[in-house]
């Protein structure tokens, strides 16, 4: 991790100005989630895989897929390994009937467009 200012980045974060930064305040600095994510999804999946979706969620406006190198690196996961574990579980069909996230031809990972919960679920 590198200092800047009064705030510690982790490699690959952006650097956040020295200036306390007010979250709960601000304005147009948000990236649009279902609240069906936070109220069904989060508490059946475990933190790492939180962390994984919501990386996925922030960045999905700037691309469709990410490999799983950029998702360890946008999680500050030290190892892919720790990356693939959660991976691993946004691809269980078990947990909802159908995968979170799903592999691209090429490799990479993209959220499953076609998901949906079961009204059962929520």
């Amino acid at each position: 991790m590198q200092k800047t200012g009064k705030h510690t980045a982790r490699k690959n974060a952006p650097a956040y100005p020295t200036q306390d930064i007010q979250p709960l305040a601000r304005y147009g600095c948000h990236t649009q989630i279902d609240n069906a994510v936070f109220d069904i999804i989060m508490p059946k999946i475990s933190a790492p895989a939180t962390k994984v979706l919501f990386y996925i969620l922030r960045h999905v406006p700037k691309r469709d897929s990410f490999s799983t190198n950029q998702i360890a690196a946008g999680i500050g996961a030290e190892t892919n390994e720790a990356a693939v574990k959660a991976i691993d579980e946004l691809r269980d069909e078990t947990i909802f009937g159908s995968p979170i996230l799903v592999k691209t031809l090429d490799g990479h990972w993209c959220l499953n467009r076609q998901f949906s919960l079961e009204e059962n679920e929520r």
